[in-house]
């Protein structure tokens, strides 16, 4: 397997990747770095709210990355292609 369709090949999977991972997340639109988590009191019953660090990748991050690995995985093609004719 030549060096360009290595990149293609990797880049492909590193797109899925992300496009998982931003999934697996929720599939926000933004990234959030904490989540809100509901905390009962068991001695009064009551509910409060608390504010944990999490960090769920958005589409702001998750999108240009697809975007990136998807653009080189198309280059590799064409230049797998291309240098298959010489």
């Amino acid at each position: 397997m030549g060096r360009w369709r290595s990149l293609s090949v990797v880049a492909g999977a590193l797109a899925i990747v992300a496009v998982g991972v931003w999934v697996g997340h929720g599939s926000q639109v933004y990234t959030k770095t904490s989540r809100q988590v509901t905390v009962k009191d068991e001695l009064f019953g009551t509910e409060s709210i608390r504010w944990e660090p999490s960090l769920q990748v958005g589409l702001d991050i998750a999108g240009p990355t697809v975007a990136l690995c998807a653009g080189l995985c198309g280059f590799g093609i064409y230049r797998s292609r291309r240098s298959g004719r010489a």
